[in-house]
């Protein structure tokens, strides 16, 4: 975990998003979504190491933009959503998800998972260029 890794937060909710923004700005890289009609667009540009998808957004859902992101990268994705229901979950890891966190959660957990994650794919990255 640095600060230079990248973190793309994808919330309408912005109580959500500027409780987010704020904490996780301490340790790492945070943008957040300005369009969400072209999510797809800003996380290919701003190119993130990690990113937290809400399921409910405004024009598209989040289940779509996972698909979407995920025909150009590979990047951890982490659901967060207010949705208890155990079928959401299950299309959320389906769709290209790689965890699921209820809301509401605790920032605790929510680091060490994105640490969690960051690590993982730091790993892997180095692994690739050591072969």
């Amino acid at each position: 975990m640095t600060k230079h890794d990248k973190i793309y937060i994808i919330e309408d909710d912005e109580t959500i998003l500027t409780l987010l923004h704020n904490h996780l700005s301490q340790s790492y890289d945070v943008k957040t979504v300005t369009n969400f009609r072209d999510i797809k667009q800003e996380v290919l540009a701003y190119q993130p190491d990690l990113i937290l998808m809400d399921i409910t957004l405004p024009f598209f859902n989040g289940f779509y933009w996972t698909t979407e992101i995920r025909k150009h990268l590979t990047i951890p994705i982490i659901f967060i959503s207010s949705s208890n229901d155990e079928m959401d979950t299950v299309m959320a890891l389906n769709m290209g998800g790689d965890d699921f966190v209820s809301k509401p959660f605790s920032l605790t957990i929510l680091d060490a998972k994105i640490a969690a994650f960051l690590r993982r794919a730091q790993q892997f990255t180095s692994d690739d260029i050591s072969l």
